[in-house]
């Protein structure tokens, strides 16, 4: 939400340098303070449990968990109502298009 830092910490130039092609970086205090700064923790969608954890909670794969928060999401989400004249245009141009057309009626209105 605060977008990208990209500055000469961040970017981690000496770091880079230092651990080379083929290193890793996990035990570099500088990635483990930017990872606790900067990680983004998942979604949902996807879970980081333990294979014993993830068979309890009943083995549900990526699919399965996806579906179930759009399912929830669904259900549960309330749209703001649009500004009256925002609807009030929107009418005018749906009976614009109905006349230009010769349509009678539609079904959603």
């Amino acid at each position: 939400m605060d977008g990208i830092i990209a500055n000469n910490d961040s970017i981690a130039s000496e770091v880079i340098s230092k651990v080379g092609l083929g290193g890793h970086y996990l035990a570099e205090k500088h990635t483990r303070q930017w990872l606790e700064r900067e990680h983004l923790m998942p979604s949902d969608v996807i879970d980081r449990l333990t294979l014993e954890a993830w068979k309890r909670q009943g083995s549900k794969n990526m699919v399965n968990r996806a579906r179930e928060v759009v399912n929830r999401r669904l259900r549960e989400h309330v749209p703001e109502p649009l500004p009256t004249d925002i609807e009030n245009n929107l009418r005018e141009v749906l009976r614009g298009i109905m006349n230009r057309y010769n349509i009678k009626s539609v079904p959603i209105l």
